[in-house]
């Protein structure tokens, strides 16, 4: 049951810090901090490569230049009678001047900053003819060009996120749903580009955010309706994950990254559609992408799928070649190849994706029942050769459908190996597969299923308040 609880606090930049340290040293931490969500966030429109060296703002209703601290914006100077200003750096000064070039402010600062003057009561400005509600704040970078900022509230932000990760119209319960994961990701990534000058950035190195060119009824909704909700584990907030399509079954967070998190376990997914794929990739080209991450084998001589997780998504791709091997292991897989090419880890070699079915002896006196730890458990690929595993249970998938159940064991997959020169891989789902599917999501809320609901599914063991 969902506690409409809305948080009015931002979280404080040495909480923070000493949050993810903890998370980084021991994992999901037990400690119960006084959380609150931020009022406001700082997201990068216009940086690094993408700088300007001037930039046009617009407002109808004139503009209110100010300063931002941690308790927010504060106006010092109205500017009623100006609808356009442009910004530019000036020997190591932030400027202001009119479109006609008349000088407005020699220095508004690294704080300054430029609201609408109707801002309270939902004005908008325009950032290089683009609109935003909130303002902006500008900073010099080290190539004496202008990084711009849009400073905004963390749910106006949220108007401008949810239709660019799932579209606007899909059902309102699946919006929502995305609505609380896109909230989650940004108070767990608060001062992600701190280097850079700002909280979070607009592409999806971040979440894709486009101002208010990305707003519809739906979202707003959807945004409005969940405002100030959060997925909570072990008494804390928690960085979450979301994919397209999980190809029948999410993954666990330490199959795919990192350490295990106890709201990020794979389950299995009737929920989400099916998502065929196909590649076709030359040896040629595998040599190629290999080069390009840093690893030269020389000619390559064959492919080989040696290890899949207890999801049934490959976790260790071996490639051999003339002056050596070379082994990808995780969502590696994918980096080095190309995650649109490789949609998924839940692959087969073969113009079909066939799922991961295999033939498993329980070797204990011709018995075939399932053993506790240290019975040997023998798993036997079609070209005959065994395997022994010591587990206590063993989770087998066919990638689709689960087989048997029990605790996850990796399990060796040998037999699927290409030598022809070209190999052609077919697959299910699309994405890391980690935390949240949202053709699944999407799917639950046309069956009925509440924004909770899909989220008490995807995401293991967690409150939502």
């Amino acid at each position: 049951m969902v506690v409409k609880k809305i948080f009015n606090l931002a979280l404080g930049r040495r909480l923070i810090l000493f949050s993810t340290l903890l998370l980084l040293l021991f994992g999901t931490t037990s400690l119960a901090f006084a959380f609150t969500l931020p009022q406001h966030v700082s997201v990068g429109l216009y940086f690094s490569g993408t700088a300007l060296t001037s930039c046009r703002l617009e407002s109808k209703e004139g503009f209110l230049l100010g300063n931002v601290t941690d308790e927010g914006f504060s106006g010092t100077l109205p500017l009623p009678a100006y609808t356009v200003l442009i910004g530019t750096v000036e020997h190591d000064s932030l400027v202001l001047r009119d479109e006609d070039g008349v000088l407005i402010s020699s220095d508004i600062g690294s704080r300054g900053c430029v609201m609408p003057a109707d801002y309270e009561t939902g004005g908008t400005i325009k950032i290089q003819e683009k609109e935003y509600r909130g303002g902006v704040i500008f900073k010099e970078n080290s190539s004496d060009m202008l990084t711009v900022i849009n400073y905004v509230s963390l749910e106006e932000y949220l108007y401008g996120v949810v239709h660019l990760e799932m579209s606007q119209s899909n059902p309102l319960e699946a919006l929502k749903a995305q609505a609380v994961t896109a909230r989650n990701f940004a108070a767990a990534n608060l001062e992600k580009h701190s280097d850079l000058g700002f909280d979070l950035c607009n592409t999806t190195n971040c979440q894709v955010y486009g101002g208010c060119a990305a707003e519809y009824d739906s979202t707003n909704k959807a945004v409005d309706e969940t405002a100030g909700l959060l997925i909570w584990s072990n008494k804390e907030p928690v960085a979450v994950y979301y994919h397209k399509n999980s190809g029948g079954h999410t993954q666990s967070i330490e199959d795919v990254w990192s350490y295990p998190q106890p709201h990020l376990i794979g389950v299995d997914d009737p929920h989400s559609p099916n998502y065929p794929w196909t590649a076709t990739l030359t040896f040629d080209t595998i040599a190629q992408k290999l080069s390009q991450a840093g690893s030269d084998i020389g000619e390559v001589e064959s492919l080989q799928i040696t290890e899949r997780n207890a999801a049934g998504a490959v976790s260790k791709l071996t490639i051999k070649g003339s002056k050596g091997t070379k082994m990808l292991e995780k969502e590696k897989i994918r980096t080095v190849f190309g995650t649109t090419l490789i949609r998924s880890r839940m692959f087969d070699f073969g113009s079909t994706y066939q799922g991961t079915a295999l033939t498993v002896s329980l070797n204990l006196k011709g018995l075939t029942t399932q053993k506790a730890a240290g019975d040997t458990i023998y798993v036997m690929g079609a070209s005959g050769k065994a395997t022994a595993l010591s587990k206590s249970s063993l989770y087998v998938s066919n990638g689709i459908t689960k087989i048997a159940s029990g605790e996850q064991a990796n399990v060796n997959a040998d037999t699927e190996i290409e030598t022809s020169g070209t190999v052609v891989i077919s697959g299910l789902g699309y994405g890391h597969g980690v935390g949240m599917s949202q053709d699944g999501a999407i799917q639950m809320a046309k069956d009925g299923f509440a924004f909770d609901d899909i989220l008490e599914f995807y995401f293991t063991d967690i409150e939502i308040r």
